[in-house]
């Protein structure tokens, strides 16, 4: 019994956690909207969603891939000078292939497993300062919330992390 967890625990740990690359041809259908409000120059906010129809040909789904991804955000210019961003975005649910059978696991047709991701929300805040027209610094802070999804099987997103960087327009 000791030695079959600890065989589960190693194939978890060191080769459960593998991707594979699967071609396929597929018919793909999209339903994008896009609505944006504009107050006056400083505020900007916009709402985006798309939603997709996968036909694989081969596949019993397109592994995952989303058909729901919704995004609510805004800019905000405080001073001319400095910029609030932010926004949460929605991804729905995804399919997994994998390559063991667990208490999640559905049987597929052709006789391998897949397993069912949930969906996720999360939120990001950004800011920018404008030196001038040319110069510009950023930070941005992803996962604000620090959020826990799986961004693909046995993947988990990385809490809050921040990005900062300077831009340089010629």
């Amino acid at each position: 019994r000791l030695r079959m967890e600890l065989v589960r625990l190693w194939k978890l740990l060191f080769i459960g956690n593998k991707m594979t690359v699967i071609y396929d041809s597929m018919d793909v259908t999209e339903l994008n909207a896009q609505i944006m409000y504009q107050k006056t120059e400083k505020l900007k906010l916009y709402l985006n969603g798309k939603y997709s129809f996968f036909s694989p040909l081969n596949q019993a789904h397109v592994w995952n891939t989303p058909a729901l991804d919704i995004t609510f955000g805004g800019i905000y210019d405080l001073a001319n000078k400095i910029l609030v961003r932010a926004d949460i975005f929605y991804i729905g649910e995804r399919k997994a292939k994998i390559f063991e059978n667990t208490e999640e696991a559905q049987l597929e047709n052709d006789n391998t497993y897949s397993i069912t991701q949930k969906g996720f929300l999360d939120f990001n805040l950004g800011f920018e300062y404008r030196y001038s027209p040319t110069l510009s610094g950023f930070v941005n802070f992803n996962n604000v919330i620090s959020q826990r999804y799986l961004l693909y099987y046995q993947y988990p997103a990385q809490g809050i992390n921040i990005l900062g960087g300077v831009t340089f327009r010629f």
